[in-house]
């Protein structure tokens, strides 16, 4: 239902800057500018695989802006489920808490959700934002393409399973 409302409203978009341009009538394309601005208010959502070295989401992020994310679901690491928040070392899995230096953000839970801003350099990786299930008022630092993953060992991605989804909205 909600997909048909959107696809309705894209379409009533799109016949209205189509109408707006024939005519060049200011006030329809006046009309079409604030239908614009609510096209971009609306939540943007994706899957992100925990098999994934990173998951490129096209969403692109600018400083000064405010963002929502809301991340659900559950996925895997080998055989132990988690959701995006994530999960501490367990206890019967000693050599586990050995190996929290070694992850790729290690303050960061096991699995939890973890966001970079790519904006075409290499020092990405040196500025991640721990998402878990979510941030209410997130300033990016710069701009670029949101891109994430699941906080693991660089090279232990292949006994990865499942995905949750991440929802973005500007606020």
């Amino acid at each position: 239902m909600l997909l048909g409302q959107v696809l309705c409203f894209q379409h009533f978009s799109f016949r209205l800057l189509c109408c707006a341009l024939v005519r060049n009538d200011p006030t329809l394309i006046s009309l079409w500018s604030r239908v614009r601005v609510l096209m971009s208010l609306s939540v943007k959502t994706q899957a992100i695989y925990a098999r994934h070295y990173y998951n490129r989401t096209g969403w692109r992020v600018e400083p000064g802006k405010r963002y929502a994310l809301k991340a659900t679901g559950q996925w895997i690491d080998l055989f132990i489920p988690s959701g995006p928040a994530g999960y501490a070392s367990p206890s019967l899995l000693f050599y586990m808490s050995l190996l929290e230096p070694y992850r790729r953000v290690p303050e960061a839970n096991w699995f939890a959700l973890i966001g970079l801003i790519d904006s075409g350099n290499c020092s990405a990786e040196q500025h991640p934002v721990i998402i878990g299930e979510g941030l209410h008022h997130w300033r990016p630092a710069r701009a670029g393409e949101l891109v994430c993953y699941a906080n693991d060992l660089p090279w232990l991605y292949w006994n990865n399973f499942g995905s949750v989804t991440l929802e973005i909205r500007e606020l």
